[in-house]
This record gives structure tokens, C-alpha cells and sequence, in this order.
């Protein structure tokens, strides 16, 4: 064909696809009103009218819809960088990785162990399984701390580092997986390079940051005179040629675009920061203006809605509940549960090292012994992140599918996705609960 065809959908496709559409923003409203876990309700929806259940989409529009998907997870992980305190998360940077760790370690000596010695599958099989367990979902936690407001909070910033860890080690394990039945593949460069791309990637932009543009953006800033019409067009050039940018050199260089949409809001977050309050309140639009007018209420409202419905899609619901498979699947969810929680024990590590080495950290209260003030600042914290620690979502499925059929047969890959969708709900479920009575935080806040 010389062009694609101009045609009128029907009224039955428009019907469903507004109903699809509003149907989503409704589920996230209840389950935000009664539980503050709308991504649930966005989940459900998206087994619905997919393939997994009535499949009213088709397979195109669940095509067109996983891509738009994609960009609204990339918008929220984006936002992620544009909000996070650079200097509260390089302070914090040790205790990211101690739970990053903690995180993918269980759960992938927990799953060899459960599925080789118990269930009889071989200990590639259980590495597979596990690898796809030891995912954090990014776009997930990122909703969580957003919606319930601490995303700037000194657990909040350990928690999102831990999940980007996460997620550039879950790259590497999902290729390493794939590449594992591929023999005309360098298993050790299938390991090292998306290491390696993601380290080279952060000595750039740290370079670029430091020596380039944090100390002459100002200074370019306050000569160029820009008439006023046209700052909005140049602020939103450069949102998305730092975005484009990012995600092509992270792409193409072999690691996370996740990890590239996460760099451009961070560098954008710090040019704007070098510039100085008197020359940025003369009604200058700046990128993260252009974000916050034009881009957010299209995250809210479309693309976050119709990342977590594709996650519905690829649930396949129908085969879950067979004998064996069901109950092998919530022995290994609730295990799966247990060896990413216990990665939030690293804060009472921390907590007390930190009481230890520096006792005079913590200010003392008229009302609360130093003992019941250490308690307190603990509790809610470790529940809190364990709890978004459990979150797999689009990750694990990912790795899943990338193991399947190759790795891990049939009975095997619905036992793992009973895991990874289990999780995905129990997470943001129980974390809408906690931070519905408005928990302390302490020294983590």
C-alpha cells in the first residue's frame, strides 16, 4: 500500500474504548478511596477487557495500548527523577543497596531451594522463577509514594534507588535468562553489558552534570533574552530532547531505558536547581513547568492507567486455577512475600548502627524516652517499604515470559505469575492501608 487507509472505526469499537478508558479512571478513584491502591482496580480492569478474560480490545488495540503503556510508565518514572532530593539519596546511597540486595538475593535462593528440593524442577528452573521474583516494579512504587505523599521523605528515597537497583539487576537477570537458551551468546557478556552500559551512563551524566551544565546554565540563562512567547516552545524542546536523549543512549548502550527516563528527570531537576530563585521568578516556564501543565494531568488521567491495565493483559487468568497449579502457586507467592520483605530489615540494621555510631542523631522528646523514639521511628517504616518492596509487576512478568517456554514449561511459568500478580496486589493494598492512618515516620521522613 502507498498510505494506510482512512477509515471510520464503528460504534461498537468507539463504545468499548471510552468505556475502557473510563472504566480505568474509575476503578483507580475506589480503589484510592477505600483501600489507596487504585493501580488494583486498574489491573482488574485490564484482565477484563483483554485477552486474559473477555478480550474486547482485540489484539491490535492491546498492542497500541501496551506502547502508550509503556510511555506512561516511562512518564513515571521520569517524574520519579524530576522529584527526587539528589542529595537525600546520595546520603542514602548505602542503605538502597543494602536492601536492593537483601531484595534479589532471597528471593532467588528461596526459589531454588522451594522448587528443586520440594517441587522437583531442576535448579535452572528455579533460577529463572526467582530471578522474576527478585523484581521490584519502578512505575509501581513510584504511585505508591506519590499517592501517599513521601516521595521526598528519607524512605522514600532509599526505597525508589533500591527499585532502580532492582530493576537495572532484573535487565541483567532477564537477559541473562534468555540468553541462557541461546548458545551462539557470550553468557558473560550477556551478564556484563547492561552492567556495564548502566555504569558508563551514570559517569557521564554525572560529568555532563557536573563540569557542563549545573555551573554554565546559569550563566547562559542570564544572557540569553528569550522574548516571553517563546519560553514555553524552548522549555518544552529541551524536556524532550533530554528525555529522547536518555532513553536512545540507555537503549541503544544496552541497559534500562527505565534507568535513562529516571537520569533526564534528575538532570533537568539539577539544571534547574543551579538556577538561581531571582531568575526564576520572572513568570519563566521552565521544563518542569511545561511537565506539571502538560504532561501530568496525560499521565494521570491516560498513559499510568493504561501501563497498569497492560500488566491485566498479560495475566493469564484463565489457567490459574487449576489443582496443582494453585496451590503450588500460593505456597511459592507467599514465600515469594516473606524473601522480599525481609529486605526492609535493613532499615533496623541501619537504624541501629546509625544509633550506634551516631547516638546523637536522633533529637530527644520531653514526652517519649530515647528507647520509645527509636521504636517509633522503625516500625511504619520497615512495613511500609517491605511492603512496596513486594511489588513485582511489569518486571517479573517480563522475565517470566522471556523464560517461557524456553526455561521454565507451562505449569511452572502460572506458578510464577500467580507470584508476580499476587504480589503486585498485596503490595500497594497493604501500604494504602498503613499510610491511610497517617503513620510516623521518624527519622525517615
Amino acid at each position: 500500500m502507498d498510505a494506510f487507509p482512512l477509515q471510520e472505526p464503528s460504534v461498537t469499537s468507539l463504545l468499548i474504548l471510552l468505556s475502557f478508558l473510563l472504566t480505568l479512571n474509575l476503578s483507580r478513584v475506589f480503589f484510592d478511596t477505600f483501600l489507596c491502591a487504585g493501580i488494583i482496580g486498574e489491573l482488574i480492569v485490564g484482565m477484563i477487557y483483554g485477552t486474559p478474560l473477555l478480550n474486547l480490545l482485540g489484539g491490535d488495540w492491546q498492542t497500541a495500548f501496551q506502547a502508550l503503556g509503556y510511555l506512561g510508565l516511562i512518564s513515571i518514572v521520569f517524574e520519579g527523577g524530576l522529584r527526587t532530593d539528589i542529595q537525600l539519596a546520595k546520603k542514602n546511597i548505602g542503605l538502597s543497596t543494602c536492601i536492593a540486595a537483601v531484595g534479589i538475593i532471597f528471593p532467588i535462593c528461596i526459589s531454588i531451594l522451594l522448587l528443586h528440593v520440594a517441587f522437583g524442577y531442576t535448579v535452572l528452573q528455579g533460577f529463572a522463577a526467582g530471578a522474576a521474583l527478585s523484581s521490584t516494579s519502578l512505575g509501581t512504587t513510584f504511585s505508591i509514594l506519590s499517592g501517599a505523599n513521601m516521595s521526598k521523605t528519607r524512605m522514600g528515597t532509599a526505597l525508589v534507588s533500591a527499585a532502580l537497583i532492582d530493576d537495572i539487576i532484573g535487565l541483567i537477570l532477564a537477559q541473562t535468562v534468555h540468553g541462557l537458551g541461546d548458545h551462539h551468546v557470550s553468557l558473560a557478556w550477556t551478564i556484563s553489558r547492561p552492567l556495564l552500559a548502566s555504569f558508563v551512563l551514570l559517569l557521564v551524566t554525572w560529568f555532563l552534570l557536573r563540569f557542563l551544565f549545573v555551573p554554565h546554565t546559569a550563566r547562559l540563562f542570564h544572557f540569553a533574552r528569550v522574548p516571553k512567547p517563546y519560553n514555553e516552545w524552548i522549555a518544552t524542546v529541551i524536556l524532550f530532547s533530554t528525555l529522547v536523549f536518555f532513553l536512545a543512549a540507555s537503549s541503544y548502550g544496552g541497559t534500562s531505558n527505565l534507568l535513562g527516563a529516571f537520569l533526564a528527570g534528575i538532570s533537568i531537576s539539577m539544571v534547574e536547581s543551579s538556577l538561581k530563585t531571582d531568575e526564576t521568578d520572572k513568570e519563566i516556564i521552565l521544563p518542569s513547568h511545561v511537565f506539571d501543565r502538560v504532561l501530568l494531568p496525560l499521565q494521570e488521567l491516560v498513559l499510568a492507567p493504561l501501563f497498569f491495565a497492560t500488566i491485566g493483559f498479560a495475566v493469564p487468568i484463565r489457567k490459574m486455577f487449576q489443582g496443582t497449579v494453585l496451590w503450588r502457586g500460593l505456597v511459592y507467592t507467599f514465600l515469594m512475600l516473606f524473601a522480599k520483605f525481609v529486605s526492609s530489615l535493613c532499615l533496623v540494621a541501619w537504624h541501629h548502627l546509625e544509633n550506634k555510631y551516631r547516638p546523637n542523631a536522633l533529637p530527644q522528646s520531653e514526652t517519649q524516652t530515647r528507647e520509645e523514639q527509636l521504636e517509633a521511628s522503625c516500625i511504619f517504616p520497615v512495613l511500609i517499604v517491605g511492603f512496596s518492596m513486594v511489588t513485582r509487576g511489569e518486571i517479573g512478568l517480563l522475565i517470566a515470559n522471556l523464560a517461557y517456554p524456553g526455561t521454565l514449561d507451562q505449569d511452572l511459568f502460572i506458578i510464577t505469575v500467580w507470584a508476580v500478580l499476587l504480589c503486585t496486589i498485596v503490595g500497594p493494598l497493604v501500604v494504602g492501608v498503613i499510610v491511610k492512618r497517617s503513620p510516623p515516620l521518624g527519622k525517615w521522613a
